[in-house]
């Protein structure tokens, strides 16, 4: 049974000190329009979004799963373009990654080593493969030709951060609920559509509700954002767009 279904951004911001927002937004080229707020406003905005993912927190464990299924995307975290497929689900044992932030340097230019693996930044999370092996053959069964994964390509780095960063709000930071990952390619051309993205979501669906042979407590995270193109010369905002999105 599917007991809970979130969606929320990744953003770093989300997860830093609203004083660093202005020091990393100076160093990034934004086009005629984009918003610059005041540490004050960026301030008001870190209550909000941590009230809202506390929400979301306790939402989740009022239904606690017994596992989680995140849809995510991977950027170069584990895939890259010597293989870069659309979709892909992680069929293996426990996978470690960063909590957060895994650089050092939080402002672009301030150095890109990567954190130490200590417990503060660093945990390793345990998984469900038989769930996983079970929505990669449903999937493929339906028509779909997923990449899978049986270990991660780049150990060193870690799950992407679009894997780990929201379940440390969800959890508490405990990592305490099996996670099967499906990596999305949403970031670089050319990208699943999102006709694709929903259909592959329905199977999902049902393949965990009429497939799987025992009671099972399964959440659902989608975890992307609205606006990614942070680096880019000619940046700009559509919150028309991202409203009209959201109404969805």
């Amino acid at each position: 049974r599917i007991t809970t279904v979130a969606a929320t951004s990744h953003s770093p911001f989300l997860f830093q000190d609203a004083p660093l927002w202005n020091k990393i937004r100076e160093k990034r080229p934004c086009g005629e329009g984009v918003p610059f707020d005041t540490d004050d406003v960026n301030k008001t905005k870190r209550a909000r979004t941590d009230a809202a993912f506390d929400k979301v927190r306790d939402v989740f464990q009022a239904n606690r799963p017994d596992v989680l299924v995140v849809f995510g995307d991977d950027q170069k975290e584990q895939f890259d373009f010597r293989n870069f497929p659309s979709f892909g689900v992680y069929v293996g044992g426990p996978f470690g990654g960063y909590r957060q932030v895994a650089y050092e340097g939080a402002v672009p230019g301030g150095g890109r080593q990567l954190k130490p693996k200590s417990s503060e930044h660093w945990v390793e999370v345990q998984t469900r493969p038989d769930l996983a092996q079970l929505l990669l053959g449903g999937l493929v069964d339906r028509n779909f030709d997923p990449a899978f994964l049986m270990s991660l390509p780049n150990e060193e780095h870690g799950m992407g951060h679009a894997f780990m960063r929201p379940v440390t709000r969800l959890t508490d930071n405990a990592f305490d609920i099996p996670m099967v990952p499906v990596l999305v390619n949403c970031f670089y051309a050319p990208q699943p559509s999102g006709a694709r993205c929903a259909g592959l979501a329905r199977t999902v669906r049902d393949i965990i509700e009429n497939e799987w042979p025992a009671d099972l407590k399964v959440g659902v995270l989608g975890s992307g954002g609205l606006w990614h193109i942070p680096g880019v010369p000619d940046t700009y905002l559509d919150e028309d767009f991202d409203s009209a999105i959201l109404d969805h």
